[in-house]
């Protein structure tokens, strides 16, 4: 299987770009149809709901485990990278 990226050259970091970018696109929509206001802000901000950086952490992690395997010691390095951050 051809691991190599579509955008960048690295398939795990190509689908934490797209992932991010759904979550960006989606958050916008939301706002767009509960608020009856297009503010194209969204798509570059941080915060509310859905959270891009949770979209990017979790498709680098499941692309990591689909490409190195669950069992090994690369699938959990970014949800522990994660967690380290949020309690510091």
């Amino acid at each position: 299987m051809d691991h190599t990226g579509f955008l960048t050259g690295n398939l795990t970091l190509d689908l934490a770009i797209l992932a991010w970018s759904a979550a960006q696109v989606l958050k916008t929509l939301l706002h767009w149809v509960t608020n009856r206001n297009l503010d194209l802000r969204k798509m570059i901000g941080s915060g509310n709901m859905p959270s891009s950086h949770s979209a990017f952490i979790c498709a680098a992690s499941a692309s990591i485990g689909q490409v190195c395997g669950w069992r090994d010691r690369l699938a959990a390095r970014p949800v522990g990278a994660h967690r380290a951050t949020r309690s510091a």
